[in-house]
């Protein structure tokens, strides 16, 4: 019983690596048209300096970008939200850029699979030996393991998100960062409006603080919005 109760959420990480190496697994997005914009999303991207791998442009029913893919699978998708006016796109796209060139959606299950290990391995160490009956143990162990995999996915959502935030604010300009700002006030989270608890839970920053890190760098460049 403790076995199965501790397989999953290794299983949770593990499985969508393992789906890595299934040429399925990325099938129905293969076949998706690319986006309308997708010639001028590609400018944006090629200004970025350095190598990229194949990215292709889909337009998706979010109000936001996202990806998928990993350099494991030697691809990845673009998401991009036809509400997101042209103006909009230069901070979003490179934000997601930073994404694919981290290749962050692979890092995050190898760091969400190592903290559930640690969370199965570390209990029963502990307890080796112990007085506490298996009940207690198994509970412990299993408890131990959600919340490390739970704090990673928020601390690594985070910090990957906060890097994407210095990658768009280091490549875009001064108008782009202006729109940044904008795109942020327009999207933001419901978590932020649902009280702390919510907020800590989010693998996101604030926009408030995603905010003052754009006007932060404008303000660097002598461009205060």
């Amino acid at each position: 019983m403790s076995g199965l109760l501790n397989a999953v959420p290794i299983f949770s990480s593990a499985l969508p690596i393992l789906a890595d190496f299934l040429p399925e697994r990325y099938e129905r997005y293969d076949k998706q048209p690319p986006s309308e914009r997708s010639k001028q999303i590609t400018t944006i991207i090629d200004k970025i300096p350095g190598k990229k791998p194949p990215i292709k442009i889909i337009d998706n029913n979010d109000p936001n970008c996202s990806v998928l893919g990993s350099n494991l699978a030697k691809k990845f998708f673009l998401f991009v939200s036809p509400d997101i006016e042209d103006a909009l796109l230069p901070w979003a796209v490179t934000h997601e850029l930073s994404h694919i060139l981290h290749d962050d959606l692979f890092n995050l299950r190898i760091a969400r699979l190592t903290a559930a290990v640690a969370g199965i391995v570390i209990p029963m160490y502990l307890f080796q030996g112990s007085i506490y009956d298996t009940f207690t143990k198994i509970f412990c162990s299993f408890s131990t393991m959600l919340a490390a995999d739970l704090a990673t996915d928020i601390l690594y959502g985070r910090f990957r998100e906060c890097r994407a935030d210095q990658f768009a604010n280091a490549y875009c300009r001064e108008e782009e960062l202006k729109q940044g700002i904008q795109l942020l006030k327009k999207l933001v989270p419901p978590q932020e409006k649902e009280g702390l608890l919510c907020r800590l839970g989010s693998t996101h920053p604030s926009a408030k603080s995603r905010i003052a890190h754009i006007q932060q760098e404008l303000k660097r460049r002598g461009k205060e919005d």
